[in-house]
């Protein structure tokens, strides 16, 4: 027993200053983008140790033990700064070689701004496909599966979904793509104590300075 304490006391002696560099996003994010970028910079010469934090709750992203966050919004919260990732553009989806008649795939909506059916449908009230039935999913991810699946239509953020859609596994359908002005901003704390491999891990996913830097200093 003496010796686990003395083996556990120089382990955290050795162990890197601040721990991990803990990420958070939403579970779209995390499963379609954050997930394969964060294993190749894990194989990769400048990898460090790094925690996931994944949730749909907004606020969960931003507890204080997150170093890093990747938001959806148009600026950064009160707070918080950093720059956009990429920005959205909505378009219904469905696989190549989906049946005809497909349901719509929708998904319970865990933020005010998150855009579902019932919103699509306000900004293209003409669009036939609303009159489909649809299907509740418990995940936008799952919705997404689904449409990989051949099981329905689902609304897709194209740039999220990029890989799915320049492979083949996803086509857009004819209705207009939706560009909602929003984003996915890679965030950190203001007046945060600076540790290189946050540095490290927000240059790897495309952050740092550069003109689309934005700030919030409510």
């Amino acid at each position: 027993m003496a010796l686990d304490y003395v083996q556990g006391a120089l382990a955290d002696i050795r162990a890197p200053v601040g721990g991990p560099v803990r990420i958070s996003a939403n579970g779209a994010v995390s499963t379609f983008w954050l997930m394969p970028r964060l294993r190749a910079f894990a194989l990769g010469p400048t990898a460090c140790a790094v925690e996931m934090v994944m949730s749909d709750d907004p606020q969960t992203l931003l507890e204080p033990e997150v170093d890093l966050a990747i938001v959806y919004a148009e600026v950064p919260p009160p707070g918080w700064s950093g720059e956009r990732l990429m920005g959205e553009e909505l378009a219904p989806v469905a696989a190549p070689d989906a049946a005809p008649g497909l349901p719509l795939l929708d998904y319970e909506r865990h933020a005010p701004d998150w855009i579902n059916w019932d919103v699509w449908a306000t900004r293209h009230p003409e669009d036939p496909l609303l009159s489909r039935p649809r299907t509740v999913c418990r995940t936008y991810a799952q919705s997404i599966g689904r449409a990989i699946s051949g099981d329905g239509i689902a609304l897709a953020s194209c740039m999220l979904l990029e890989v799915e859609l320049a492979s083949g596994a996803l086509a857009p359908l004819t209705a207009p793509a939706l560009n909602t002005g929003k984003g996915y901003l890679l965030i950190t704390r203001n007046g945060a104590e600076p540790r290189p491999d946050v540095a490290v891990l927000r240059a790897a996913l495309g952050g740092g300075p550069n003109p689309q830097t934005v700030a919030n200093d409510m």
